[in-house]
């Protein structure tokens, strides 16, 4: 191979090395999270487990407020990348939890609505169980919004 031929194969080469590290890598979301959502009306600690099979997604949700709680069955869990969105029901109420990855804590938002009115909503958010800084940023996050 010739020196003018390998020049534009290493630049190619570097450049492809440096695109790919330069990405930053999405945040794995697969585990054990517990929190809270703190909409309007509603006040609730939930704790929220996903698990990763290939690209399939399965996860618990669960809910606890004062005397009320369970696991509430997940309508629909979509995972896209370092967000994730469940739709699920609390005694006949639709709830959809939306959340992203940001500075190692899940935070976004609550909705519940029921035959088309808004119940309540607001924020929500969850940390990784056993982190016990994650759990006072969440706490901090929760008490600013």
């Amino acid at each position: 191979m010739t020196r003018s031929m390998t020049r534009p194969l290493l630049f190619a080469a570097v450049a492809l090395i440096v695109s790919a590290t330069a990405r930053p890598a999405a945040q794995d979301v697969a585990g054990r999270w517990t929190g809270r959502m703190e909409p309007t009306n509603l006040s609730a600690e939930i704790d929220l487990d996903l698990r990763r099979a290939g690209t399939a997604w399965t996860g618990a949700l669960v809910f606890r407020a004062g005397a009320n709680g369970g696991t509430l069955p997940m309508d629909e869990l979509r995972v896209d990348g370092d967000r994730v969105r469940v739709r699920t029901k609390i005694e006949g109420a639709e709830v959809n939890l939306d959340v992203a990855l940001a500075d190692g804590l899940m935070l976004g938002s609550v909705r519940v609505t029921e035959n088309g009115r808004v119940l309540a909503e607001g924020p929500a958010g969850v940390a990784r169980v056993g982190d016990a800084n994650g759990r006072t940023r969440l706490t901090d996050w929760l008490d600013a919004h």
